[in-house]
């Protein structure tokens, strides 16, 4: 074993990332608990690492009026510093820190800044209303005047369904599809922007274009419903503007505001848009346009909407525009244009059409024969009607937003050519973090897809799909993928953010998690009235999201504020678990089990895997998770209480589902997997049950045949259990069904079931082609072929385990991982049959535990780069 440490000197430091609540520059975001934190970059020698830092909140940019001032102190960790001072509503506040060294050197950030919302301050403005007459979307205006020099601007508001918000024709949002999804009888978020920049002097233009959305548009199961959470179209808005003078004015909705119908004729979440520019006035944002024929609206609050609340969602935006787009020609002739990625997002286009003209695109993720398939869009139409105006514009959609891969063009004047056809990808605006490479070209591609399959379904919250008419709040893809979003996105806003989602629906269930967060209309499957939507590994999103968000970020007041949530789904667990007999076992109710596995020979989506085993085994694992996060937070009595009862469910399975010697009495692959990853069996019985997963295995020709339950801890079970080998050939797999039977078969995202495409390339279903759920061996990539691991001991990456475990047929791998202490990274090649060499690097205030895979003595690493060379026999 060859070691050499490679670089380590200088004395500069930086620090940098500086977020509140895992959100750089926060405006108008909830702040009931304030979490800082920050990154060190810089050299790694040990000695001049920071040891005391210096954390100052100030009203001013120059930091004269301080409001906190920690002064040095070594306790403050930067993953996570809690500040909790009594903040002002409508104010903002900079802080930065400083650190110094045992050798006295100092360093200090740049200014950060974090500005609170209305918080408890009353809202001088009026809800006003304008019905939906279903005949279009409404267009709304408000002019006002500014006689004084400003100083500074700012808006809260809120439109509902979609809105989007001009001032002078100059769009403030600061994303797309506003305000976002989330059950809005429960909680409604508004938003916060800065506005000085559009206003003017003198008269001034306040506009607003309104969309159905979620809110009132066709939306949930089996179709959806419209006018789910209301019934019109509703705006709450004010606009603040602080002159020089020290004097402050409220612009605020009331029955002033005037309203037309306007170009958005229709819109929904799964049909799309139908734009007539020829019914948009000319010039209605802007200062000097006669509204005077426009009608009043209503003022009048929505129905059912008891709770205004700051934000919690980050934006969506455009992450990436795609140019250059193919042109193919489909089997009758059509136009028909291929992006050459499966995304979420739209088509946007500089218009050449003649007034009248008119334009339709049907977006699909797949060609048949020649032609878009649409088979398995459901009953979504996924199209954008426009009607030119002949000003030649940039068009775009407004309230909607598609999944697809190929656009048919029908009414476009081909010589026009496509060359200014864009296709913008739409998702929240979350940090890439992760990063992965391997000697295997189909493997990359798989990993891409992933990628991509997270991007494109992580639209505010976590769905199962972009494209059909679903597009739901899955809870069990969430949390079965929620480890591999944490190592490839930086997520905790947005986990925080579907986290409220899931607890303001166990506030109305009884600490019940529903397997669709945000609830649509609360109806079953089958449209009959609900009762108890909940099902193992679906509802258990409610411990496992929190647990790995502290173990990824490791920030406690997080975990903090998602306690109660973790305890209350715990303990609706157990209370069903005592009324039907108190086995300690959960074997009643409804569950999914385990999803598309291809175990059982009856058709149909259930895996063969005893539901009741899979509820039992996700019973203990969200027990012994929140009696964790009990002894994490200091609830000592918590802690041993749920500790005790993990302990007391894992003995009633293993005598309920296991034999003698520990083995499992269901025979599917799925059992063994959580049989081990579970720890549900003593460390003894654990081999026996990976030998008889590994038999399965090889029943099935070194296939698998694992759902959406075992699939996510398969290869990490197997790995866990020595199986390395094992879990390489079923990465490496080609053929049906696998990964990259997926890849050969031109995926660029990933499927939600093994079938959906035959191998004539047909769909064999109605099955998503854009399903992140089966994307989460990415995680064992990251954590087992690459070995970068998270310590429960050190959350928030504060020091890691590394443990990479090469693997031959797959020649070399390289991941880097950006977290909360900087960037982890970890290679390895194989430069000979049995050599291998390994390259490992950790942050300037980073440290690891690095287990070579050729069994030699574990070592303690500081901050570095290093490299080794050790033979596998």
């Amino acid at each position: 074993m060859i070691l050499q440490k490679l670089k380590g000197t200088g004395v500069n430091v930086k620090i940098a990332n500086l977020k509140v609540n895992h959100i750089r520059n926060p405006m108008g975001y909830d702040l009931a608990y304030q979490s800082f934190s920050w990154c060190y970059e810089g050299d790694s020698r040990q000695e001049k690492k920071p040891l005391e830092c210096r954390v100052e909140v100030t009203r001013d940019r120059k930091f004269k009026d301080m409001i906190y001032d920690s002064g040095f102190c070594p306790e403050i960790q930067n993953i996570s510093y809690e500040l909790n001072i009594a903040l002002e509503p409508c104010t903002r506040y900079y802080w930065r820190v400083t650190a110094k060294n045992s050798a006295g050197e100092a360093c200090q950030s740049e200014a950060a800044f974090f500005e609170t919302g209305k918080c408890d301050r009353n809202w001088s403005a009026c809800w006003i209303s304008i019905k939906d007459e279903k005949k279009a979307s409404p267009i709304v205006r408000k002019t006002f005047s500014v006689t004084k020099p400003v100083k500074r601007v700012v808006g809260y508001m809120v439109g509902l369904g979609l809105y989007e918000c001009y001032i002078n024709g100059k769009l403030v949002n600061d994303g797309f599809l506003q305000p976002g999804f989330h059950n809005y009888h429960h909680w409604m978020q508004y938003q916060t922007y800065e506005l000085t920049d559009a206003v003017q002097e003198g008269e001034n233009v306040l506009g607003f274009l309104l969309g159905a959305g979620w809110y009132k548009g066709r939306f949930g199961v089996n179709g959806g419903f419209e006018d789910n959470f209301g019934e019109d179209y509703q705006i709450l808005c004010e606009v603040r503007i602080e002159y020089q003078d020290g004097s402050v004015e409220v612009i605020g909705s009331d029955k002033s505001f005037r309203y037309l119908d306007g170009p958005v004729i229709a819109s929904n979440i799964y049909d799309g848009e139908v734009y007539d520019a020829m019914k948009e006035p000319e010039g209605w944002l802007l200062p000097g346009f006669d509204a005077s024929a426009w009608r009043q609206v209503e003022e009048k609050e929505p129905e059912n909407i008891k709770v205004l609340s700051e934000r919690y969602s980050v934006p969506i935006l455009c992450k990436e525009k795609r140019k250059d787009l193919k042109v193919l020609r489909g089997s009758a002739g059509e136009v028909i244009l291929d992006l050459g990625q499966n995304i979420s997002g739209w088509i946007v286009f500089k218009d050449v059409l003649k007034e009248g003209g008119k334009l339709l695109l049907k977006h699909v993720e797949l060609l048949e024969d020649g032609q878009i398939c649409r088979k398995n869009l459901l009953t979504a139409k996924q199209e954008f009607e426009y009607t030119s105006d002949g000003k030649g514009r940039w068009i775009r959609p407004h309230f909607t937003y598609y999944g697809f891969r190929y656009v048919q063009i029908e009414g476009w004047p081909e010589a026009e050519g496509f060359e200014d056809f864009e296709a913008w990808v739409l998702y929240s605006d979350l940090e890439t973090t992760g990063s992965i490479t391997t000697g295997n070209p189909l493997v990359n591609q798989f990993i891409s897809n992933a990628y991509w399959s997270q991007r494109d379904n992580f639209v505010d919250h976590p769905t199962d799909c972009p494209q059909r008419a679903e597009r739901l709040g899955w809870t069990g893809d969430a949390q079965m993928y929620c480890s591999t979003a944490c190592l490839t996105m930086d997520t905790a806003a947005f986990y925080r953010k579907y986290m409220k989602d899931i607890n303001e629906e166990q506030k109305r269930l009884d600490g019940r998690v529903p397997f669709i967060v945000p609830r649509v209309r609360a109806r079953d499957m089958e449209g009959k009235p609900e009762h108890d939507t909940t099902s193992a590994a679906w509802s258990d999103a409610a411990t496992i999201i929190p647990w790995t968000m502290y173990l990824y970020y490791g920030d406690k007041n997080l975990l903090r504020e998602e306690y109660w949530g973790m305890k209350a789904w715990v303990d609706s667990i157990i209370r069903k678990d005592i009324a039907n007999g108190d086995k300690k076992l959960w074997q009643c109710g409804f569950h999914f089990g385990d999803w598309l596995a291809l175990d059982n020979p009856e058709p149909g989506p259930f895996g063969l895997t005893d539901p009741f085993y899979i509820a039992s085994s996700y019973y203990f694992y969200s027990t012994k998770l929140l009696s964790k996060a009990a002894r994490v937070l200091g609830m000592a009595e918590d802690a041993d209480t749920y500790g005790k009862r993990a302990e007391q469910i894992r003995e009633a399975v293993i005598k309920e589902y296991f034999d003698e010697e520990g083995v499992s009495k269901i025979d599917t692959q799925t059992a063994y997997v959580l049989a081990i990853y579970f720890d549900l069996v003593p460390e003894e019985a654990t081999k026996k049950n990976a030998l008889k997963l590994v038999e399965k295995i090889e029943k099935k020709g070194g296939h698998l045949d694992t759902g959406f339950v075992g699939t996510v801890y398969l290869c990490r079970a197997l790995s866990k259990a020595g199986f390395v080998d094992t879990s390489y050939e079923l990465l490496l797999k080609e053929d049906y069904p696998s990964w990259l039977y997926q890849v050969k078969m031109g995926a660029t995202t990933v499927w939600e079931s093994w079938d959906a495409l035959d191998e004539t390339g047909r769909l064999s279903g109605d099955a998503s082609l854009n399903h992140y759920a089966f994307g989460a061996i990415v995680e064992w990539l990251y954590r087992d072929a690459c070995g970068i691991n998270p310590m429960e001991e050190y959350p928030g990456f504060q020091k890691v385990l590394l443990q990479p475990k090469p693997g031959r047929k797959l020649g070399e791998a390289r991941a880097s991982v950006l977290t909360p202490m900087g960037s982890y990274g970890s290679e390895w090649k194989f430069v000979s049959e049995h050599n291998v060499k390994i390259k490992v690097s950790i942050p300037f205030s980073g440290a690891a535990v690095l287990q070579l895979p050729d069994g030699s003595e574990v070592r303690e690493l500081e901050a570095g780069d290093y490299e080794y060379e050790v033979c596998l026999d």
